[in-house]
């Protein structure tokens, strides 16, 4: 059984808050039937491939890495009733490969979200479908995509995000995009948003077909790195 509420399925006792936890094997983890569940530290793909699937049910922890030290890790949140909370950072690519994606309504929240953390390293993010939402609250610094990796976030059908301060490609060497397509997507920063970030990385925004996207304070294209951003289509914003 891949179920996550099946106690002999963990080594130990089962997790809780208290505990970290490490999801690696063919086989995914599954939240589903309305369960809630909780883990301290959770690495999803830790040195080698993991995935947590959460399809019915909710899913907390303290911190989140998902693909690391070779690993390839990947968490999925698909549907209205499911959801995803960190309290500190969901960071994808830590020396390894991360992929999260939130389809037909589910929902994901974090302190920060880290796309592509290391050198060498790579993390993808989808976000798909009417009420699929990623929101951070970490102020001025909610979302790096493409840190000092390569990052690709992409909000498209209606998903949304919301945070406060992105950077897209920021240390030297990093490579960042992020893409906002197709009617009633929408991408809303509280913060400014760089693209072609501080540290020297190279950065691509790219807003098409009707998708929204709401800057409150500043659009940084080039400070301090390489930046391109398009806006095309009808009723692009």
């Amino acid at each position: 059984s891949a179920d996550w509420f099946t106690n002999g399925n963990w080594l130990g006792a089962p997790p809780d808050n208290t505990r970290d936890v490490v999801i690696n094997g063919a086989t995914a983890a599954v939240i589903a039937g309305g369960g809630s569940a909780s883990a301290g530290n959770l690495s999803i793909g830790d040195g080698a491939e993991g995935t947590v699937s959460i399809e019915d049910g909710d899913l907390g922890a303290y911190l989140a890495v998902i693909g690391k030290s070779g690993g390839a890790g990947k968490l999925s949140v698909v549907g209205p009733t499911a959801s995803f909370q960190s309290q500190l950072a969901i960071s994808l690519g830590q020396g390894g490969t991360g992929e999260l994606e939130i389809l037909d309504g589910g929902t994901v929240e974090s302190q920060q979200g880290v796309i592509g953390l290391d050198a060498g390293s790579e993390g993808t993010v989808t976000i798909d479908g009417a009420g699929s939402n990623w929101s951070t609250w970490l102020e001025g610094a909610g979302m790096l995509v493409g840190y000092g990796g390569k990052g690709t976030l992409t909000v498209q059908n209606g998903g949304s995000v919301n945070t406060n301060g992105t950077s897209i490609g920021y240390w030297s060497g990093s490579e960042g995009t992020l893409t906002v397509t197709g009617p009633d997507s929408s991408y809303v920063d509280e913060g400014d948003m760089h693209v072609g970030g501080f540290g020297g990385g190279t950065g691509t925004l790219d807003i098409n077909d009707g998708a929204y996207v709401e800057i409150f304070n500043s659009l940084y294209v080039g400070y301090g790195g390489k930046g391109t951003a398009s806006v095309d289509g009808a009723d692009t914003t």
